[in-house]
């Protein structure tokens, strides 16, 4: 399958405006990922004609919903490749599903002797599952939280695989409704999981957005998003070494498609990023939550741009362009 940029960008409404009289630019997808028209479009179904909450409601449109809602989960363990759809609870993003490994299970655990059972291992997904494909089984960790506006998704949704053994260990994280199976007056019986870690009304419509914007990336196929963004990395990084008033952090090899960079001189980030907005260029400016890395870098903050599926070389040139003009307004 080949990769067609040109049908991809199409796909995504925003990128045919324009920011200050110049065709957009967005270079800032690390941060958070626009969203192709199936997702707005699946959102705006959700909300004008599906909704209602999900589970125990017996009318119509709760059954509707509670059914899309559902299959974002086996959407998520085909995404993550893992074996069992019960592995994947559903949440906000990567941030909840952190806190609730570090609630649910690591402080349940740490008092029941861990460290003699063996060393678990989470592994942030939140930048990796939008690059390239992932398969937790291979991988071989206990967990893997996953964030939705990342991945071409809502804000407010999200996912963390959790492997059988590890949901086994865990205690509820939260109270409320789906994560109690019966409430007596002595007695409260909790759901099993993923239920069990579920707990209210969820992000119903931001979830069944999930679950598309997955759907889409995988149609496009992981592979071939992962062979144009080495595309794009490359003539980015054969661009910048041209620039020997710009200092890029970070050159490895097989790096991912995202650069940070200062100017020479006095020049803040928040300055370069200033300009580089009014050329219709959107990079990330600020310590991208790396304060140490920061530290012994010498930096208080970076420019960051960060390149997506959706992005061409025509874009490169115009970050190009608008750093030289940087370069002049600042040396």
């Amino acid at each position: 399958m080949n990769f067609d940029v040109a049908a991809v960008r199409a796909d995504f409404p925003i990128l045919s405006r324009a920011v200050n009289g110049k065709p957009l630019v967005y270079l800032d997808s690390g941060a958070s990922a626009q969203k192709p028209k199936c997702v707005i479009d699946a959102v705006n179904t959700a909300y004008a004609f599906e909704y209602a909450n999900v589970h125990r409601g017996l009318h119509y449109l709760s059954s509707v919903t509670t059914e899309k809602y559902e299959g974002v989960r086996a959407t998520v363990a085909k995404f993550l490749g893992a074996e069992n759809e019960n592995s994947i609870i559903l949440n906000s993003g990567t941030t909840e599903g952190l806190n609730m490994v570090a609630y649910a299970w690591a402080m349940n655990t740490m008092t029941d002797g861990a460290r003699e059972r063996g060393v678990a291992t989470l592994i942030d997904g939140s930048q990796a599952a939008v690059h390239m494909s992932v398969n937790v089984e291979d991988i071989g960790c206990d967990f893997y939280p996953i964030t939705g506006h990342k991945l071409y998704g809502p804000s407010g949704s999200g996912a963390i695989y959790v492997r059988p053994a590890r949901m086994a260990e865990m205690r509820p994280f939260m109270g409320g409704g789906d994560m109690i199976r019966e409430v007596h007056k002595t007695e409260v019986i909790y759901n099993d999981g993923p239920m069990m870690f579920e707990a209210g009304t969820p992000g119903i419509v931001q979830t069944i957005g999930l679950g598309v914007a997955l759907d889409y990336m995988m149609g496009l196929g992981m592979d071939n998003i992962a062979a144009h963004e080495r595309t794009l990395r490359d003539y980015a990084r054969s661009k910048l070494d041209g620039l020997n008033w710009l200092s890029v952090q970070g050159n490895s090899n097989d790096k991912a498609a995202i650069f940070s960079f200062t100017l020479e001189g006095a020049a803040h980030a928040h300055d370069i990023s200033t300009v580089l907005d009014k050329k219709g260029v959107a990079v990330r400016a600020g310590q991208h939550c790396t304060g140490p890395l920061m530290d012994h870098l010498g930096h208080t903050a970076t420019c960051r741009a960060s390149f997506a599926m959706y992005n061409t070389t025509d874009d490169v040139d115009a970050l190009i362009d608008a750093l030289e003009l940087c370069h002049k307004l600042f040396s």
